[in-house]
């Protein structure tokens, strides 16, 4: 699976995957009834990702607000690309937060802090 794309909804965030150039773009609300149906697809397609990736993997999130169910979802997602890092590979998070909004750079901090990723916090 080459590339994905999930719709933005007013629910739920556009998802766009492209294995080829490894960049990864989430960006949007997330806020499902569902978040493992949701989710689903995107974990799928790390999961093929990670068996050919590219040297470096660029993740760009712009998040406006992750309920609770999201957070643990996106937390294993990020989780997952662990995997290429214990691989010798780079993988960068560029956490985008808009300015004054503090839930959304204190849930970017947390992922930093638990993770082995790259982490880059971005005020727009």
């Amino acid at each position: 699976m080459k590339t994905l794309k999930l719709n933005k909804t007013k629910l739920t965030p556009e998802v766009v995957c492209d294995a080829e150039s490894g960049l990864i773009s989430m960006e949007g609300r997330s806020l499902p009834e569902n978040a493992r149906e949701v989710y689903q697809p995107f974990f799928h397609w790390i999961d093929e990702y990670i068996k050919n990736a590219q040297d470096t993997t660029v993740l760009s999130i712009h998040m406006e607000y992750v309920n609770s169910s999201s957070n643990r979802y996106i937390h294993t997602a990020l989780k997952k690309f662990e995997a290429l890092v214990d691989q010798g590979m780079e993988v960068i998070v560029k956490w985008h937060y808009d300015e004054g909004d503090e839930d959304t750079l204190d849930l970017g901090i947390d992922y930093k802090e638990f993770l082995n990723l790259e982490f880059e916090l971005i005020e727009k």
